[in-house]
């Protein structure tokens, strides 16, 4: 591998085998005037002068025997052509051991690395990223023992539920108030994979990597009715009786709910009304000083009724009608209307 040097001047070089170092210098044209050529040569730290006949630097080395390590430093290229009086010099490789995970090998660093550097190449070559308890820029040294520990990776997989969906429905054919479920829901699930790196036990990273929906959430569909009760009216019931006479009366409506009467099932009175009928639509609370209890009368709007219920708030021209649910009397409201009193 190439690396920039410190010095411009200087290139580092790798040759694995000696055959390449002789088969660069093979090839190149030796010119008649370069025999007898003087260089210095400083190699080890130490310096020489030497006499060759070689024409470029990859020669001279292969005439010396010299080989080089992949990491040892060469001052000039190896297919340089060689020039009288200048000067060539190697930077020999450092040797060091190099702990991995567990696993001790002999290795060799250039010249000038720090610890940074062969971390680098160290990942370049198996891919992973490693943990080391010196600075990176701490110089490497002949005979260094370095340890170099590989973070882990692992994917952890979470799942977590997806709230269902309501949605309602209106249905003419289902009475208003009342509501069912059409199709009951279920929760969805989602899962999510993360990607963790630790040093040793200890976390230090946590990125999402995928998430997926592995199950979709069903809604719940609810039935809401919507069918409003039959509203008696003067068409209803064919021809309007005959009567003796109308009264212009301020109506609301009730039923036998506690909310209404103050009375539970269980209670002797509960649903029962003044005059000891049932109270039910069709029964309406009255003033006896106004219309009689048992007197039948036709309410517009709600049609024919008894007259058989009577009201603490029921007084004067005040009429309380009766209905089958708290609902339909509270959505009744306040109402004026006018009530014939029927002939008997």
């Amino acid at each position: 591998m190439l690396s920039k040097s410190r010095n411009p001047k200087s290139f580092r070089m790798r040759a694995m085998f000696a055959g390449c170092l002789i088969g660069l210098g093979v090839g190149v044209t030796k010119e008649a005037d370069a025999a007898g050529n003087t260089i210095q040569f400083i190699c080890d730290g130490r310096a020489t002068t030497e006499q060759t006949d070689s024409t470029t630097i990859g020669q001279f080395l292969a005439e010396k025997g010299i080989t080089l390590d992949k990491n040892d430093l060469l001052s000039l290229p190896l297919d340089a052509r060689l020039v009288s009086n200048e000067t060539l010099s190697i930077d020999r490789a450092l040797h060091i051991t190099v702990d991995i995970d567990g696993e001790k090998r002999g290795e060799t660093a250039r010249p000038g690395w720090r610890v940074g550097n062969l971390a680098e190449e160290i990942a370049a070559e198996s891919g992973h990223n490693y943990y080391y308890e010196y600075r990176p820029d701490t110089p490497i040294q002949e005979g260094d023992r370095l340890i170099f520990t590989a973070y882990k990776e692992r994917d952890a997989e979470e799942t977590a539920e997806i709230p269902f969906e309501k949605t309602e429905r209106s249905d003419p054919d289902t009475p208003a108030g009342q509501r069912r479920v059409e199709q009951a829901g279920s929760p969805g699930v989602k899962t999510t994979v993360y990607r963790e790196t630790y040093k040793f036990d200890e976390l230090l990273s946590r990125r999402q990597i995928s998430e997926t929906i592995t199950k979709q959430p069903v809604p719940q569909i609810e039935i809401v009715g919507a069918k409003q009760p039959a509203t008696a009216v003067k068409g209803d019931f064919g021809a309007l009786p005959s009567y003796s006479r109308v009264l212009e009366m301020r109506a609301t409506g009730y039923s036998i709910d506690y909310q209404c009467t103050g009375k539970r099932p269980g209670d002797p009175a509960y649903g029962i009304t003044r005059s000891g009928v049932p109270a039910k639509f069709g029964v309406v609370a009255v003033d006896p000083k106004v219309i009689p209890l048992g007197t039948r009368v036709f309410v517009e709007g709600y049609g024919q009724a008894l007259a058989a219920d009577t009201g603490g708030a029921i007084y004067g021209n005040r009429i309380d009608l009766c209905f089958d649910s708290l609902n339909e009397a509270s959505n009744y409201g306040v109402k004026n209307i006018k009530v014939y009193v029927l002939k008997q």
